[in-house]
């Protein structure tokens, strides 16, 4: 193609408005570059101060500081990202071409130990409350088992820790005293399948369980409707080969169980009398710690049908009766299950033509404790730092921003620069006593699952965020012969 001369191209440049030069100099770019890849005699067009604004922390390292607060700072430039930030858009380009990058910057560092205060929120389970409560099952704190307390005895068998550092907790807290109500029934798991929709015999379709038929021959678990009850059913009758699986596919959670018990009700029907004794054991029941929600052939099952005391269960000649059956689940405690039923047709006999029906249903996993209980609870966030080589809460000099006060704010989280405007209105209010030159962190949600802090000190006037505001500066990079873009330190 035949390129417009340089110097025509400046002229007609310099002539337009600011406000139509940027648009009508991009498009006449994205054609040259085009071009010139097609044209390796084709020379790309030169560009001076190109002007772009940053606005991609996002796009950041997740461990960056930029990352976490949106903006950057002498001790955490620009330069090191948006050079390569520039590459990865604008990497076509003549020698000598310069971009002016705007972004949000603040002339002021706080102290590196705040950053650890950028961090995933520790989210309490029932193991963990476990630590504390000792064999009560509780899954919350009180006035007599205080957070201050009770939670560095949490930390602390969590593993090691360095001075200095920091841990943000979600936990449940009770305002009144819980009762102890001795030998309750806790429950893992319940299902009995009652909701599931479908007509009789439809496959059955049902959030949180796994049913396939894995040999891709066989038929999926289908659904018997019997008055109000829905029972499970496995029935592949001729279908030599077929595999199908029935699996909780959510892990049941026994972080916290003390000796929990798997209970199923169970039963076979439509035994044909002259089949081989192989047509009694085509449904297995089995256990894994793990199960990828895919393919069950990939986790390591446990086959537990024998001390279910299934393989006594005398076969109906019709419709099955059920009965219950258990398994106890010690082994997995302090960990996850799952439930697999699993209905194999096996292949290993030629005269094997017929196979029986199976009912699986109730299946419940359940053990019985001292409960605490108490009317209700509501969720807190606590801070707590690693001193002198214990945990402990922190000082006054900290504040941790709880769900009423995202309410007040009238936002769910913030970002730094929205954190530096609409945090200080929040602390004239929260803490109006203060003295001129307190200064106090704030700790606050940057996501659901991931925090942040700021500085805040109290002036004349109320609080402020501590250092200089922020504000937009402008870098200046060019692209080089080494084909990349470099910061120009000339600027």
């Amino acid at each position: 193609m035949q390129f417009l001369e340089k110097t025509n191209l400046i002229l007609m440049i310099n002539g337009m408005k600011r406000n139509v030069l940027i648009p009508v100099l991009y498009g006449m770019l994205s054609m040259l570059w085009v071009s010139c890849s097609k044209n390796e005699h084709g020379e790309l067009l030169k560009v001076t101060n190109y002007q772009f604004a940053f606005n991609d922390y996002s796009t950041l390292p997740g461990s960056s500081f930029a990352y976490a607060n949106q903006y950057f700072t002498p001790q955490h430039p620009a330069k090191e990202y948006i050079a390569d930030w520039l590459f990865g858009r604008y990497y076509t380009v003549a020698e000598g071409s310069t971009a002016l990058v705007s972004y949000r910057y603040r002339d002021y560092d706080h102290p590196e130990s705040l950053n650890k205060l950028s961090q995933t929120v520790k989210v309490f389970a029932p193991n963990d409350y476990k630590v504390v409560w000792g064999e009560v099952y509780a899954d919350f704190f009180t006035p007599s088992m205080t957070p201050e307390q009770e939670i560095p005895k949490i930390l602390a068998a969590q593993g090691q820790a360095e001075e200095g550092d920091f841990k943000v907790v979600q936990y449940q807290y009770s305002a009144v005293e819980a009762t102890i109500v001795p030998n309750k029934e806790v429950v893992y798991l319940s299902e009995d399948f009652n909701t599931v929709g479908g007509n009789d015999w439809a496959q059955l379709s049902y959030t949180g369980w796994y049913n396939q038929d894995v040999s891709g021959i066989g038929i999926r678990w289908r659904i018997r409707v019997a008055g109000a009850n829905r029972i499970p059913t496995g029935y592949s009758r001729d279908r030599r080969g077929a595999d199908s699986w029935l699996i909780n596919a959510n892990s049941v959670d026994l972080g916290a169980a003390r000796n929990p018990n798997l209970s199923f009700t169970y039963g076979i029907g439509y035994f044909v009398q002259n089949q081989p004794s192989e047509s009694f054991d085509c449904l297995t029941v089995n256990l894994t710690s793990s199960f990828n929600g895919t393919n069950p052939a990939l986790s390591t099952w446990k086959d537990v049908s024998e001390v279910s005391g299934i393989r006594n269960v005398t076969p109906a000649s019709g419709y099955p009766g059920t009965s219950t059956y258990t398994v106890n689940l010690a082994e997995f405690v302090g960990g996850n299950v799952h439930v697999g039923f699993r209905y194999y047709l096996p292949t290993r006999s030629a005269n094997y033509t017929m196979a029986p029906l199976y009912y699986v249903d109730n299946i419940k996993i359940s053990e019985k404790l001292d409960v605490a209980e108490v009317p209700a609870t509501e969720k807190k966030y606590g801070l707590f730092v690693y001193k002198d080589y214990q945990w402990e809460a922190v000082d006054d000099s900290f504040y941790i921003l709880q769900d009423v006060d995202y309410l007040s704010i009238n936002m769910p989280t913030l970002n730094a620069v929205q954190a530096a405007q609409h945090l200080p209105l929040f602390l004239d209010s929260k803490f109006s006593s203060a003295n001129v030159g307190d200064m106090i962190t704030v700790v606050y949600k940057r996501n659901e699952n991931d925090t942040a802090a700021g500085q805040f000190e109290y002036t004349e006037s109320g609080w402020k965020s501590a250092g200089r505001d922020i504000e937009t500066k402008v870098d200046r990079y060019i692209f080089t012969d080494a084909t990349k873009w470099a910061y120009d330190s000339t600027n």
